[in-house]
């Protein structure tokens, strides 16, 4: 079985970030499920796990009781730092 030209996880972390970046009025904080497709599918466990460690920054909005936002721009700034490692 032939290898798939495009690798369907990296043509969703492009799609995501290049979405993001298109809307004329981007969010400056998305779901988990978001942020997860931005940096490639990485573990929503994953994400909290850097919150907590500071290499993203993460909050509950007021009024969504269990509702996780992460910011947009630590998103990028993870990404061009760091990539998609999952140290």
């Amino acid at each position: 079985m032939e290898k798939p030209l495009i690798d369907p996880v990296a043509l969703a972390h492009e799609i995501a970030k290049e979405a993001v970046r298109q809307t004329a009025y981007a969010p400056r904080w998305v779901s988990l499920k978001q942020a997860s497709a931005m940096l490639g599918g990485v573990d929503q466990k994953t994400l909290r796990k850097w919150a907590r460690a500071g290499r993203i920054k993460m909050r509950q909005p007021s009024g969504y009781h269990g509702k996780l936002m992460v910011s947009v721009a630590s998103i990028e700034e993870f990404d061009a730092n760091a990539g998609t490692r999952r140290h």
